[in-house]
């Protein structure tokens, strides 16, 4: 009989996941999104003044990125009420985020035509794409692919 402190201490297992850093970062993309939808879904002619984008005679594809905007915001707020069970939606906002930051950003440097200030919201959206990234790898473990494919 092996009497060693290898073979009598009980296998230790892995540290629990943190969830506290992602939840929070998806919480703050949802309150962004929930914000920066407002002017275009309810204050069109305001909104646009503001950015810099002259006058608007039709108003569909502005509404429609606000309505985007509020859409993404929900995503991110289900993702944050229970980060354990929606592992599979946080991961999808994360890969949202990054992309669309970086897809924002070259279009108002390289598009031409976007006003300037988009340059901020695309670097806002890259900013919460990385965050959300580093807490999902700390808290999982197994990083974004591993999040997306086994939740």
């Amino acid at each position: 009989m092996d009497v060693s402190p290898a073979a009598i201490a009980p296998p230790v297992s892995p540290p629990p996941p943190r969830y506290g850093g992602l939840r929070f970062s998806l919480l703050a993309g949802a309150v962004y999104d929930a914000l920066a939808s407002i002017g275009p879904l309810f204050d069109l002619h305001r909104t646009a003044a503001l950015f810099g984008m002259g006058e608007i005679r039709e108003g569909y594809a502005l509404r429609f990125c606000g309505l985007l905007m509020a859409a993404l915001g929900l995503f991110h707020l289900v993702a944050a009420i229970e980060v354990k069970r929606t592992l599979r939606p946080a991961a999808a906002a994360t890969v949202i985020r990054f992309v669309g930051g970086i897809y924002v950003i070259a279009v108002t440097l390289f598009g031409g035509g976007v006003p300037k200030v988009f340059l901020a919201f695309g670097c806002a959206d890259l900013l919460f794409g990385i965050l959300h990234f580093g807490f999902l790898s700390r808290g999982v473990g197994r990083g974004l692919l591993g999040a997306l494919v086994k939740g």
